[in-house]
């Protein structure tokens, strides 16, 4: 688990000589660059690859890394930083749409899906560090194009189709090594198609969809504009703002309302299944496509036991249910964040995860301290719940062995 700020980033590794290896996010620019780029080096020095490189959606705390990656991949042609076997992200061009695609459009709608991609450009320029900076070519381009630039294999598993539950629901990495869809589904996907459309049409009228790869561009634009503009409007109760601490057990039956996010739904989640161990990597997905579709694969034997479960939107209490928590449970769970963004982990969620009277002993790991994690951290609370907490300090990788 890679520091990535309020972002995702995890390799997962398989096997003992020769590992498989599985990337899942890269967090954000400064992710790549001072932790994943040194760890992907070393592993290709090893003659090693990914195996396997999963975006889970477009949102800039989990692509930013993944650009950076891909593009220092493309420019140098031997060595490449590492070799990439597949590629599973969702773009444009696996979305269906109700209206039948042209082969050209007009020059007006041309430049309407330039000045979406300008405008894209200088919402990233606006949340950098350094605003006045020049956008670099990484910046200045998508995962898509360079995707495309690269050649990589693009969610082949699923015939070039969309990675969702409907298209394929299990996919086998190597003999030892299946992975298992979990999110998003066709009308998750439906709805990103529907709010495209929706914007398209709001700049001119029955806007003609083709398959140019300006399309591409310009809907990652928009939907990383999106991902910006949402984080203040998302924005949750932390500890120090609540203006009393209720006690665990009593955050824990806090009603449920749910994640509305279109973006988060349409997150990738899966099951990694390897020989005897399974691992749950919830992306941000939404609670309810993940406990329909866990309680399908109970009914076909898979257990509901993990042996690590990724908490899904870094610990947002709209996003992990108590409804999905009767069903699954693992002695490890990973959260995500520095807390900066979106003041998560929230407190509720985490209360949801350990009030649970059966189970193991649970482990929760923070790749940062955050108020969260520190309030969890009370050895009294601990005692009395049957967890432990452990805090990573936020410069250095989190390395967990199950």
């Amino acid at each position: 688990m890679f520091p990535a700020s309020y972002g995702d980033s995890f390799l997962v590794s398989l096997g003992n000589k020769i590992k498989t290896h599985i990337l899942i996010d890269g967090g954000l620019k400064a992710t790549y660059n001072c932790f994943l780029k040194t760890k992907l080096e070393e592993i290709s020095r090893l003659g090693e690859k990914i195996s396997l490189l999963i975006v889970t959606h477009i949102d800039r705390d989990h692509i930013e890394g993944i650009l950076e990656l891909v593009h220092d991949n493309n420019k140098s042609e031997d060595p490449k930083i590492i070799p990439i076997d597949e590629i599973w992200f969702n773009s444009y061009r696996h979305l269906q749409f109700s209206k039948e695609k042209a082969k050209e459009i007009n020059f007006e709608e041309k430049e309407i899906l330039k000045d979406i991609i300008t405008r894209g450009r200088g919402y990233l320029r606006k949340n950098e560090t350094n605003p006045n900076r020049p956008i670099s070519a990484k910046q200045g381009s998508t995962l898509a194009s360079l995707i495309y630039k690269g050649g990589y294999n693009w969610n082949n598993s699923f015939h070039g189709q969309a990675v969702s539950v409907n298209n394929n629901k299990n996919v086998n990495i190597t003999p030892e090594i299946k992975i298992h869809i979990l999110s998003p589904n066709t009308e998750k996907l439906n709805k990103l198609a529907r709010l495209w459309v929706r914007e398209l049409n709001r700049k001119k009228y029955n806007f003609t969809l083709s398959d140019n790869e300006i399309f591409d561009d310009a809907f990652e634009f928009f939907m990383l504009e999106q991902a910006v503009t949402n984080i203040e409007a998302n924005k949750e109760v932390s500890s120090r703002n609540r203006k009393e601490i209720l006690d665990i057990k009593n955050l824990a039956n806090e009603s449920m309302q749910g994640d509305l996010s279109i973006t988060n739904g349409s997150s990738i989640s899966i099951i990694i299944e390897y020989k005897d161990k399974q691992l749950l990597f919830l992306g941000d997905a939404h609670p309810d496509i993940i406990t329909t579709n866990i309680q399908e694969k109970i009914r076909e034997g898979l257990s509901p036991f993990f042996e690590l479960i990724k908490i899904s939107h870094h610990g947002s209490k709209k996003n992990t249910s108590k409804d999905l928590l009767e069903l699954i449970d693992a002695p490890i769970y990973l959260i995500s964040t520095d807390g900066k963004k979106h003041n998560h982990p929230d407190l509720t969620a985490l209360a949801r995860i350990v009030n649970r009277e059966n189970g193991p002993i649970r482990n929760l790991y923070f790749n940062y301290p955050t108020e969260g994690s520190t309030y969890m951290n009370n050895e009294i609370i601990k005692s009395d719940l049957n967890f432990n907490v452990f805090i990573s300090s936020g410069v250095q990788s989190t390395i967990i062995e199950v």
